[in-house]
């Protein structure tokens, strides 16, 4: 409906399935996630002003569930956004409401009922899953030491971690987008131009490549879904949009550079 006719006609649908559903706690915190994410793509700042603190009410919906992985989802998405706004001793509050992991592998568990039961298919997808989403905590633990890294003005450090966080996304099989995401960050911080326009040719261009996820031994169990044609277009054009509104791109707005960029990978 969003992609359709517009961010607020998604809205009202949104509103509407939860008048019909006001207990399903489920509902409200995958509602106010695609709801923020579809928000933050509209670059609408009219419309940020409009939805921002319904979305918020939803997620603090959310936070009253009975349901802790629904709870905890939803403060962190709370404490992000208290971040964004520099309340940090309610960030902090809010964080310390929020459990320790327990320190039970419950998949490893599972998985070896599961082999023990001849069962290796679902081991094989449950593991699998797990470790798909642990590349995603490397790669994030990765980008906040390059982030300390850059603040502490360590530029070879910096460097050094956004190589490995590039070899790991190779050595783990994920999408070439994935490859270039640390330079991306590294050369934005650092406003190196050259380096930051080779890399975000690079990216664009991996957009077009397909991830066939299954054809990694590592991954040929996990289940796909077939992906929008116009979706990997639309992104490339998102991308560009906030290059002239993130504060550390938009140093590249409007310089001959980005138009000839932009040229390249034919996108009016």
């Amino acid at each position: 409906m969003i992609d359709k006719s517009g961010f607020e006609a998604g809205y009202v649908l949104a509103t509407e399935k939860l008048k019909e559903f006001p207990t399903c706690d489920l509902l409200i915190i995958n509602l106010a996630m695609l709801l923020d994410g579809a928000l933050i793509l509209c670059k609408n700042q009219r419309l940020n002003e409009k939805y921002h603190d319904k979305i918020e009410e939803l997620y603090y919906r959310a936070a009253q569930s009975d349901d802790i992985a629904i709870k905890e989802q939803a403060l962190v998405h709370l404490i992000s956004k208290a971040m964004e706004n520099q309340d940090y001793n309610h960030a902090q509050e809010m964080l310390n409401t929020i459990s320790n992991k327990n320190p039970i592998n419950k998949e490893q568990i599972q998985a070896n009922i599961y082999i023990a039961q001849q069962e290796t298919k679902k081991a094989a997808k449950l593991i699998e899953e797990k470790l798909l989403a642990t590349t995603y905590e490397i790669h994030t633990s990765l980008m906040t030491l390059m982030e300390i890294a850059l603040k502490e003005n360590r530029l070879e450090d910096a460097k050094y971690i956004a190589d490995v966080d590039k070899q790991a996304a190779k050595l783990f099989d994920l999408w070439q987008y994935n490859f270039y995401l640390a330079h991306f960050q590294l050369y934005s911080t650092t406003k190196n131009k050259a380096e930051l326009l080779k890399i975000l040719l690079l990216m664009l261009e991996s957009l077009t490549k397909k991830w066939d996820i299954n054809s990694s031994p590592l991954y040929q169990h996990i289940k796909t879904k077939e992906v929008d044609n116009t979706f990997t277009t639309k992104l490339q054009k998102t991308i560009l949009q906030s290059i002239g509104t993130d504060k550390n791109t938009e140093f590249l707005k409007d310089t001959p550079e980005l138009k000839e960029l932009i040229r390249k990978i034919d996108l009016k």
